[in-house]
């Protein structure tokens, strides 16, 4: 039997961009057909110009299973239900059929705009008209209404705890960030991490809604958003404190990951895009906020200078979002954009949607960052690009960012870097020619060992870690161990605080020397003696510095103190004493520092990442699909070594970007002076 086609209702007239369709309740109901039952919602249509409508409030809600966090996830056609607009069937998903309900209980009186229903979605001209004044649509509502679905499980309880996490003062997540466990939940409070409104409490920040791309403009826009479960409603605000509690690493990934069984945690939003919607707004409303780190990254402004920096700002804060057209992750924030810059006296984003079928989510992001290059006169958006293995977007451009999975940075609040000097010399060479990017760029060396890089307990890992770091021997007169932790952390702590700290303090040394121990230490009870003793020959040769056959290191007591303390802790973790060479003598108890400072910090950073050594003595940490062969270079304007990959076809010789790298010795342009020697780069 053929599938019944769907009912929809006629709409009578065309919209231009100045008027807008708005609904209300009707009772009694006109029914259209006996059949109809006596619950099935029945609206009235009224067409208004924009600055004449009466007070309204707007619908913000997912088209798919509210419950459902993967936006690929759709309903049939057969689940499909009806309301009834102006005596005519009109099918609806359930979601939206479950919301009018809803509205018709809590606001019987009030007028709504539903997407859906005032936007005649048949009609491709009027629904590219309206979509770009959606701002105006959205801002200029009484109220918007969040939508999150029905509340199928008595959810008070889990809205009480929203409101009793957005309470809390800003220390408490400091704790969380550095020192506390989550078994500390308690003393602040808060129900202990064994009971189950813990789940249902990350069940609902990771609802459909949260993942949608675009709530983000609809809520941003809002003047008084509220968010619904059901019948139980909270301010949007009380929503985004609540959230907060999902952002210190030990809740995070000592917590909440285990609640999922997750493993590639970082990989993952877990509940923070209600977070990330407040920063947006924050930098909507605040051109200089404190979130705008990316914008600085990729622009070299600190700030709001043009609506090019906020779209900036929106790629990398929408990353974990999802659109049912992948050209929408730009054309959605359109008019949000624009908003912000009208509210700051800026030009508007020369850019408009595009749906032909020569546009392409490709050439959209190329477009994209063409424009922003050109307006701030700088290279930092081409460190932005993600590693190869998170790339989705076919056919794009290696130097164009695609925002799914961007990479991870150690610094909260501002970049220090800027390895090519380009805040100095404001040196910038760059043409585009199609998808090939033409820079300028120094070389630094090739690849010649890598590592990929885990924080977890696995000797093998620790030894072949140590191994990478010790073939280095630049920075000159550095101790390689001092060196390695600083590059594991990009040398910054502090990204929960105020202010970051750079260079990292010293005492995380013991922390990291601690890690270490601990790492080797819970191995070494399995171990037969013949075993610990060729693991200890192996850290002893780790941890000899090729650098001293090549003069590269002064090997005194100061220079390898560092060296010497981690190989007397690894002695003891394997419980051996000294090979005899007289560096340092096993201590007389295990480090104490706590391992966790150093290590929870780091975990964030290392991700996805390996570590290298090139053939020219430099230690780094860049992208985790880099290998033997591969190039580190300096590009002039951007703020990161880049690495870079060399191919030739037909002639034509290219780089491919892997992504940046963290090099110690190098961010503040040691490596660039007036001699240095700029070659041409295709990049593609």
């Amino acid at each position: 039997m053929p599938a019944m086609a769907a009912r929809r209702y006629s709409y009578p007239r065309f919209l231009d961009s100045q008027t807008i369709r708005l609904l209300k309740f009707k009772t009694p109901c006109s029914d259209p057909d006996p059949s109809v039952t006596a619950g099935q919602p029945c609206l009235d249509v009224a067409v208004f110009k924009m600055e004449s409508a009466p007070p309204y409030r707007a619908l913000s809600y997912a088209w798919g299973p509210p419950e459902d966090g993967n936006d690929a996830a759709t309903y049939a056609e057969s689940e499909a239900m009806s309301v009834i607009i102006d005596d005519e069937f009109h099918d609806v998903m359930p979601n939206l059929f479950d919301a009018i309900v809803q509205m018709r209980e809590s606001y019987p009186a009030s007028y709504f705009w539903i997407d859906a229903l005032c936007i005649n979605q048949t009609d491709l001209h009027e629904r590219e008209l309206h979509v770009a004044i959606m701002d105006r649509i959205y801002h200029n509502a009484d109220e918007v209404i969040i939508w999150l679905g029905r509340d199928t499980s008595n959810s008070s309880d889990v809205f009480d705890l929203v409101q009793r996490v957005a309470d809390l003062d800003e220390t408490f997540f400091h704790s969380f960030g550095y020192t506390a466990s989550p078994e500390e939940l308690v003393t602040y409070g808060l129900p202990d991490t064994s009971t189950a409104v813990w789940r249902r409490y990350l069940d609902l920040y990771e609802r459909r809604w949260f993942s949608r791309g675009w709530v983000v403009q609809e809520v941003v826009l809002a003047r008084k958003p509220i968010a619904h479960l059901g019948s139980l409603k909270v301010p949007w605000d009380v929503m985004v404190s609540g959230s907060k509690i999902f952002l210190p690493e030990r809740l995070r990934k000592g917590f909440f990951a285990r609640l999922r069984d997750v493993k590639d945690i970082d990989s993952l939003p877990l509940g923070r895009n209600a977070y990330r919607i407040g920063l947006i707004k924050e930098a909507c409303f605040q051109r200089m906020a404190q979130s705008l780190l990316v914008v600085e990254i990729c622009t070299g402004t600190h700030g709001l200078t043009s609506a090019a920096h906020f779209l900036v700002h929106l790629l990398r804060m929408s990353r974990d979002f999802s659109w049912g057209d992948p050209r929408d992750r730009i054309y959605s924030m359109l008019g949000l954009i624009n908003f912000t810059a009208r509210l700051h006296g800026l030009p508007p984003l020369d850019l408009k949607p595009d749906y032909s079928s020569n546009s392409t989510e490709a050439t959209v992001l190329t477009a994209a960052t063409q424009a922003i290059i050109k307006q701030s006169d700088f290279l930092g958006i081409i460190a932005q690009v993600s590693d190869p293995a998170f790339r989705r977007t076919q056919n794009l451009p290696s130097w164009v960012p695609d925002w799914f999975r961007s990479p991870n940075f150690a610094m909260g609040r501002r970049n220090p870097f800027d390895a090519s000097r380009h805040r100095s010399n404001n040196m910038l060479h760059c043409q585009f020619s199609g998808q090939r990017l033409f820079v300028k760029g120094t070389r630094l060396g090739t690849f010649r060992g890598v590592h990929r890089l885990k924080m977890d307990n696995d000797i093998e890992h620790v030894i072949s870690m140590l191994r990478i770091a010790y073939k280095s021997w630049f920075p000159l007169g550095e101790d390689r161990m001092e060196v390695l932790w600083r590059t594991l952390i990009w040398d910054i702590y502090g990204h929960a605080q105020e202010t970051d700290e750079h260079p990292a303090p010293p005492f995380l040394e013991d922390s990291f020397v601690s890690w270490l121990y601990s790492a080797v230490a819970s191995q070494s009870p399995q171990m037969e003696p013949a075993e610990l003793s060729t693991h200890m020959a192996e850290l002893h040769a780790a941890t000899v510095p090729e650098a001293k056959q090549a003069g590269g290191l002064d090997d005194t007591r100061d220079s390898l103190l560092g060296t010497s303390k981690l190989r007397a802790a690894l002695a003891l973790a394997l419980h051996c004493v000294e090979d005899g060479s007289g560096e340092a003598k096993p201590p007389l108890a295990p480090p104490q520092a706590d391992p966790e400072r150093f290590s929870s910090h780091a975990s964030g950073v290392v991700w996805a990442q390996n570590l290298f050594v090139t053939d020219t003595g430099y230690l780094g940490m860049g992208p985790k699909s880099s290998q033997e062969g591969d190039e580190l270079w300096i590009v002039a304007g951007c703020p990161f070594p880049m690495v870079l990959r060399r191919h030739v076809r037909d002639g034509e010789a290219w780089c491919f970007v892997l992504g940046r790298a963290y090099v110690h010795g190098v961010m503040h342009g040691e490596a660039v002076s007036e001699e240095t020697v700029w070659e041409e780069l295709c990049l593609k």
